[in-house]
């Protein structure tokens, strides 16, 4: 606790001996207690984070993995439109072209 306080502290006055107005001494003061505070707290605070949304993250991700697997037919877009290589050697395919390189 001591520790701290001391570095608040220590913050506090770094962070006021710059400011030049009342209202950026404030912003400052905030700034050194946060900045103290926050490294002691901050793997108690990204694990229950992490816990709290686990699920919105996995639905994010899912979302995401869909999105990214969109092509032109799927959006009903011409085949002239799709930017694609028509060359006749080419075997059109519904699978984007980084397809292989994203599988797991």
């Amino acid at each position: 606790r001591d520790a701290i306080v001391q570095e608040i502290l220590t913050q506090y006055d770094a962070a006021f001996s710059t400011a030049t107005t009342p209202e950026k001494a404030t912003r400052y003061t905030i700034l050194a207690v946060e900045n103290a505070l926050f490294e002691h707290v901050f793997q108690d605070v990204i694990r229950v984070y992490r816990e709290r949304y686990a699920a919105d993250d996995l639905a994010h991700a899912i979302m995401i993995r869909e999105l990214i697997l969109i092509m032109p037919p799927h959006l009903g877009i011409k085949p002239l439109m799709w930017l694609l290589d028509a060359s006749p050697m080419r075997v059109q395919s519904f699978y984007p072209p980084y397809h292989n390189a994203i599988q797991e």
